[in-house]
């Protein structure tokens, strides 16, 4: 993936790139296809939680959601 963008990002950059956006796209796509209402009335609450999630891997959390 680094050599196709040519980019000299280092490996643990790029496996949270890339496993952050396979969470949220496979939630979109599960939404998108019906693959989640077996289970969710309304997946907007669990994709906003996969976000925060994600935002606090990335140390986001303070600018995403002051005092939590």
């Amino acid at each position: 993936y680094r050599q196709r963008l040519g980019v000299d990002l280092p490996i643990p950059v790029v496996y949270v790139f890339l496993s952050c956006w396979a969470r949220i796209y496979g939630l979109v796509t599960m939404e998108v296809f019906g693959h989640l209402t077996f289970a969710l009335q309304d997946p907007e609450p669990a994709f906003a939680t996969e976000l925060g999630q994600i935002g606090r891997l990335m140390g986001l959390h303070e600018i995403l959601a002051p005092g939590t």
